[in-house]
């Protein structure tokens, strides 16, 4: 019986680990949902294609 005790710790401490670190690393990845969310729209980290003026040319490969 104390075996099962010491799981059900450990997993409790595990599983707390888990959701403080996905807290602390949502809330330090670019300031938070709040400040990401409130962001323009031109910052986004990914490039947009939807036009071509605005896309960036790639290379010619020969």
């Amino acid at each position: 019986m104390k075996d099962g005790r010491a799981l059900v710790a450990r997993l409790q401490v595990w599983l707390r680990n888990i959701i403080v670190f996905g807290l602390a690393y949502c809330e330090l990845d670019r300031g938070g949902p709040v400040s990401r969310t409130q962001a323009p729209a031109l910052n986004s980290p990914w490039p947009t294609s939807a036009s071509p003026k605005t896309r960036t040319p790639t290379p010619s490969r020969k």
